[in-house]
C-alpha cells in the first residue's frame, strides 16, 4: 500500500521538480540578472556625471586661472589704474572664452590703491550685445559698495590662488545662470584687494539633457545654498522676482513647496547641506560666533554667513575624485517623470555644488526584462521536457481515478439520494480513504443542513439585537435609520439620544453585575412606555436611542420628559430603590436633518444629550441649528480635532516678549516664551483662540510639553543667548502641575539639551497650583533646588495670593495686567502695586509688572521700583531670530574674535 501511496509519487515528483527548477532559476538571477542590472546602471550614472563634472571644472578652471591672472597683475609696486583698465578688459575676453565669461575686475581695499577714494573697483561686464561695458556703479558715493558683498567678504581669508565660488545668480541680459570666482590679491602678507571672475553656465541643462539621454531621466545643479542652477523645466525654477522685478533662481524649498513630489529631494540635500556645515563644526578652526559677527556687521542672511565659514574650512576637500557620490536614495513619484525613480548626489569638488541625478527604475526594470527573456531560454527547454514527463505521471496516478470519482458524485448528486461508493483493489490508498470519508459525509449531509439553518436564524437574530436587553443594537439602528432615508416619514420621526447619569458609580461601587441589572431595568420601562410602532435600540454601555413617530419638536419634547420621569419614578432594584437614577436626554428632529444623513442625525442627538448633562442632569435638550451653547461645543470638539492634527504635523511654534529691566541692578533683558499655531493654510493663530479648548479637554499639558521641547531646542541653537538674557520664561499649565513626574521630566529635558537651569524660568499661576497643592510644592521645590526660576503669574487675581505668596517656592512675582495698563489714572492700582512691591522686597523677590502699554506707565513703575517691565509698550511677541537680534543689539555682548581659515 506504501509503494501505490499516491502522496508518496507527488511528493516526491514534486521536490525533485522544484529543486531542480530553483536551482537553474537560482544560478542565472543571481548570476546575470542581479549583478548587470546594478553595474550597467550605474555606470551610466556614474559615466555621465564624471562628464558633467570634467567640463564644468573646466569652465570654471578657466575663469580660476583668469582671476588669478588679474591678481598678479594688481600688485602696489606696480599698480597703474590706466594701464590696468588696458589690460583687464584684454584678460577677461581672451580668445575662446566670451561664451564662458560674463565679466570680471579688480576690487581693492579702502584707499589702498588710491588713497583718496575708498571705492577704486575696476569692474566689466557683458552688456545687452555680448561686449565686455566698463561700470563704476560699484564706486558711486550713493551706492551701497562691494565691501559687504556674499563674494567679496571671504576674500581677506583666502590662500593665495584659492577661489571663493559665489551663490548662483540670474544674468539680467542672457537669463543664463552666474556664478563669480573671487581670488585674493596679498602684498608682504597683507590683505590689499580681490579679483573676480563672473562664469556663464551657458547651455548647462542642454548638456545635462545630452548626457542623460541614455538613461531615460535627468540631471540638474544647485548651488552651496541649495539654489538652483539648472533644471529640466527652467520654467520652474527661474521666475520674475516680485520684489526686484528681476529674473531669479529658486531654492529646493520653494519648488518643494509649489510641486510636493519634489519634496523628499529637497529633504535630502537640505540634510546634506547640514551635515556638511556639522563637520565643519567639528573643525578646530571653527569659529561658533563667526556667521553671526559676519552676519551683523555685512548685513547679509545668517544662512549666507553660515555657508561662507563652511566654505573657507572646506569639509569636503580630502573626497577623492571616486568619493563624489554624496547620496543615493529611491523616491516613489520622481517629479518630472511622475513614476518611481532612483536619486544619485554628487558633489562638484571646491564649488559645494551638487549634481543630482534621476534615473526611472523601469529603466533597470527595460535591462531586467532584456536578462530574463535571455534567462528563459536557458530555462524553457529542459523545463518542458521535466513538467512533460511530470505531466504522464500526475494523469495515471491522479487525474484518472479523479476524473472517475468527480463523475460519480455528480451522477449521485443529480439523483437527490447520493449512493455509496465502492472500493476496488486497484484503488489508490488516498482515494480508498476519500471515498471512505464520502460516504460518512453523506449520511450526516441532512442533519448537519437542518442544524445549519436553525443556527443561521439564531445568527441573524443576535446580529442584529443587544445581547443584554434583547433590545435593538447599533447594527439593528442603523439598518432602521437607513430604511427611514427610504421612506415618506422621515419628517415626521424624532431621534432621541438617552444616558443614564451616574451609570459609572453603580459599576464602581456595586459592579458590573448591579450595573447590568440596572440597564434591563431601564430598558423594560422604557419599552413600557413606548408605542408598538416606536423603536428603542441600546448601542453600547448606557446608551439608549429611540425612534418616535412624532409631527413636531414639541411633541418630541413632551415624550423625552415622560421616559425621564418613568425612570425616575418607577426604577427599582431588587425591590428597594438603589437611588435617583435619572437620564439626560438629546433631542433633534428629522424634518432638521437634510439631505437625510444618519450620521448626521446621530451626532447632533450627542451633541444635545452631551449639553444636557453639561447643564446638570435630569433634563432634556433639544437640538436646534442656532443654540449657541451647541455651537461653542462643537467650535471646542473642532480645536480639540485640531490641536491633535498640530501636534501630530509640528504646526506649534514659538515667539518671545522682551522683558525690560526698570533698574540698573539688573542689566540684562529677558524674555517670555509664548505659543502659537499656524494652521493647515500657514497663518498664525492666536492662543486665545485654542487654549480654552486645551485646558478643557485635557490637552494643556501637551502643549506644555511640546512648547518646553521648542524653547530648550531654540536655546540650545543659539548658545550666544546664553549671555544675552537674564533668564528665559515657560508657562506651566494648571494640567501639568498634577503629574508626578513633573520635575523629572523638565530636568531630563534640561540635561538632554545641555541648558544651564539658571536661565530657565517657568511661570505658574495661583490657581494652577492650589488645586493640586500637595503635588504642586514638592515638584516646584524640586526644580527650585535644581537651580530653576520660578514666577507666580497673574498676581493680584486671587483672594488668598498674599498668603500663598508666603508658602509657595518662587522668585518672581509678576503683577497682574489689570492692576498695572491704567495705573497712570487709577491712583488704587497704584497703591496696589507699590504694596505687592514693598511685600517681595521684604521676601526678597523680583517684581515684573505686565501690560505695560506706555512711556509714562513704565516711568510710574521705574519710580516704584518694579524691577521688570513686560508688555507692547516695551516689544511685541516675536519670532524668535528677530528678539534675539533685537536683545544682540540692545545688551552688552562679548566680543567675537575671527580665526583665519
Amino acid at each position: 500500500m506504501i509503494a501505490n501511496s499516491i502522496r508518496l509519487k507527488l511528493g516526491l515528483g514534486f521536490i525533485s521538480l522544484t529543486i531542480i527548477l530553483m536551482a537553474i532559476m537560482a544560478f542565472v538571477l543571481h548570476v546575470q540578472l542581479r549583478t548587470e542590472i546594478e553595474e550597467q546602471s550605474f555606470q551610466a550614472v556614474e559615466n555621465s556625471g564624471n562628464r558633467i563634472t570634467a567640463e564644468i571644472l573646466r569652465q570654471l578652471s578657466v575663469a580660476k586661472t583668469i582671476a588669478n591672472s588679474i591678481a598678479n597683475h594688481s600688485k602696489l609696486e606696480n599698480y597703474d589704474e590706466q594701464r590696468s583698465k588696458d589690460v583687464i578688459p584684454s584678460l577677461i575676453d581672451i580668445a575662446g572664452t566670451r561664451h564662458i565669461i560674463a565679466g570680471g575686475g579688480l576690487w581693492p581695499e579702502p584707499f589702498t590703491f588710491n588713497p583718496n577714494k575708498e571705492r577704486a573697483s575696476l569692474f566689466w561686464g557683458r552688456n545687452g550685445t555680448g561686449k565686455l561695458q566698463y561700470f563704476d556703479d560699484y564706486n558711486l558715493a550713493e551706492g551701497a559698495g562691494y565691501h559687504n558683498e556674499e563674494w567679496y567678504i571671504p576674500a581677506p581669508f583666502l590662500k593665495t590662488g584659492q577661489c571663493y565660488w559665489s551663490q548662483s545668480y540670474i544674468d539680467p541680459y542672457s537669463r543664463q545662470p552666474i556664478v563669480t570666482c573671487t581670488t585674493s590679491i596679498f602684498e608682504k602678507g597683507k590683505f590689499i584687494g580681490a579679483t573676480t571672475i563672473d562664469v556663464k553656465l551657458e547651455g548647462i541643462a542642454q548638456h545635462l539633457k545630452a548626457q542623460t539621454t541614455n538613461t531615460g531621466g535627468y540631471a540638474f545643479i544647485v548651488d552651496q545654498n541649495n539654489t538652483f542652477i539648472s533644471f529640466p523645466d527652467e520654467k520652474a525654477v527661474f521666475e520674475i522676482s516680485t520684489e526686484t522685478g528681476q529674473y531669479k533662481a529658486i531654492s529646493v524649498d520653494e519648488l518643494a513647496y509649489k510641486d510636493p513630489l519634489f519634496k523628499p529631494i529637497a529633504d535630502n540635500l537640505k540634510k546634506l547641506r547640514w551635515e556638511q556645515h556639522e563637520l565643519t563644526k567639528k573643525s578646530i578652526a571653527y569659529v561658533p560666533g563667526y556667521s553671526s559677527y559676519i552676519s551683523n556687521k555685512h548685513s547679509i542672511d545668517k544662512d549666507i554667513a553660515e555657508q561662507i565659514q563652511v566654505s573657507l574650512l572646506n569639509p569636503l576637500h580630502d573626497l577623492e575624485p571616486g568619493e563624489l557620490l554624496l547620496e543615493k536614495i529611491q523616491i516613489p513619484l520622481a517629479p518630472v517623470l511622475s513614476e518611481e525613480a532612483n536619486v544619485s548626489v554628487y558633489h562638484i569638488p571646491d564649488t559645494y555644488w551638487k549634481l543630482v541625478f534621476v534615473t526611472p527604475r523601469k529603466h533597470d526594470n527595460a535591462i531586467a526584462a532584456a536578462i530574463v527573456k535571455e534567462t528563459m531560454t536557458f530555462i524553457m527547454l529542459p523545463a518542458a521536457i521535466l513538467l512533460g514527463l511530470y505531466w504522464l505521471a500526475l494523469h495515471s496516478s491522479v487525474l484518472v481515478p479523479i476524473h472517475a470519482l468527480t463523475s460519480h458524485i455528480r451522477k449521485a448528486g443529480n439523483k437527490n439520494q447520493p449512493a455509496l461508493l465502492k472500493i476496488s483493489s486497484n484503488t489508490p490508498q488516498e482515494f480508498s480513504e476519500l471515498i471512505q470519508s464520502y460516504n460518512n459525509r453523506t449520511k450526516q449531509l441532512n442533519d448537519a443542513l437542518k442544524s445549519l439553518s436553525k443556527m443561521n436564524t439564531k445568527l441573524v437574530h443576535q446580529a442584529h439585537h443587544d445581547h443584554l436587553t434583547g433590545l435593538g443594537n447599533r447594527r439593528g439602528y442603523e439598518e432602521h435609520m437607513n430604511a427611514l432615508i427610504d421612506s415618506s416619514i422621515w419628517d415626521n420621526t424624532a431621534l432621541l439620544m438617552i444616558d443614564i447619569d451616574q451609570f459609572k458609580i453603580v459599576n464602581d461601587t456595586a459592579g458590573h453585575l448591579a450595573g447590568d441589572r440596572l440597564l434591563n431595568s431601564v430598558s423594560v420601562i422604557l419599552s413600557e412606555q413606548l408605542r408598538d410602532d416606536d423603536y428603542l435600540a441600546r448601542l453600547g454601555g448606557d446608551e439608549f436611542v429611540v425612534l418616535l413617530k412624532v409631527a413636531n419638536l414639541e411633541q418630541a419634547y413632551s415624550s423625552a420628559l415622560r421616559l425621564c420621569q418613568a425612570v425616575e419614578k418607577h426604577c427599582h432594584f431588587e425591590g428597594q430603590k438603589i437611588f435617583k437614577v435619572t437620564l439626560s436626554v438629546g433631542v433633534v428632529h428629522l424634518s432638521s436633518i437634510h439631505p437625510k444623513d444618519p450620521g448626521e442625525a446621530l451626532r447632533h442627538a450627542d451633541q444635545a444629550c452631551y449639553m444636557a448633562k453639561d447643564r446638570g442632569r435630569n433634563r432634556v435638550h433639544i437640538y436646534t441649528s442656532s443654540d449657541e451653547a451647541m455651537a461653542k461645543h462643537e467650535g471646542d470638539m473642532a480645536w480639540v480635532s485640531e490641536i491633535n492634527h498640530a501636534l501630530d504635523d509640528d504646526r506649534f511654534i514659538i515667539e518671545l516678549q522682551r522683558i525690560k529691566p526698570l533698574n540698573s541692578n539688573h542689566k540684562l533683558h529677558s524674555a517670555e516664551v509664548l505659543v502659537r499655531l499656524r494652521d493647515r493654510e500657514g497663518k498664525i493663530v492666536s492662543p486665545g483662540l485654542f487654549l480654552p479648548a486645551a485646558e478643557r479637554f485635557g490637552l494643556a499639558s501637551k502643549i506644555d510639553q511640546r512648547v518646553v521641547e521648542l524653547a530648550f531646542q531654540t536655546i540650545a541653537d543659539n548658545p550666544l543667548l546664553t549671555n544675552c538674557v537674564d533668564y528665559i520664561s515657560i508657562n506651566l499649565s494648571s494640567d501639568s502641575m498634577q503629574a508626578d513626574q513633573l520635575a523629572d521630566n523638565l530636568l531630563e529635558l534640561i540635561e538632554t539639551y545641555e541648558i544651564p537651569t539658571e536661565i530657565i524660568c517657568f511661570e505658574i499661576t495661583e490657581t494652577g497650583v492650589i488645586r493640586h497643592l500637595d503635588v504642586a510644592l514638592g515638584q516646584l521645590q524640586r526644580l527650585r533646588n535644581a537651580g530653576i526660576r520660578i514666577a507666580l503669574d497673574d498676581f493680584g487675581t486671587g483672594m488668598s495670593s498674599y498668603g500663598y505668596l508666603r508658602d509657595l517656592p518662587v522668585d518672581i512675582v509678576k503683577i497682574d495686567g489689570s492692576f498695572v495698563k491704567d495705573i497712570a489714572s487709577n491712583k488704587v492700582n497704584r497703591a496696589f502695586v507699590r504694596s505687592i512691591k514693598d511685600i517681595a522686597n521684604v521676601m526678597q523677590l523680583r517684581t515684573v509688572a505686565e501690560f505695560v502699554e506706555d512711556t509714562e506707565c513704565e516711568m510710574i513703575l521705574t519710580e516704584i521700583g518694579i524691577n521688570y517691565a513686560q508688555g507692547y509698550g516695551i516689544a511685541k511677541p516675536m519670532p524668535v531670530n528677530d528678539v534675539i537680534n533685537e536683545i544682540a543689539n540692545t545688551d552688552a555682548q562679548p566680543a567675537l574674535t575671527l580665526v583665519e581659515p
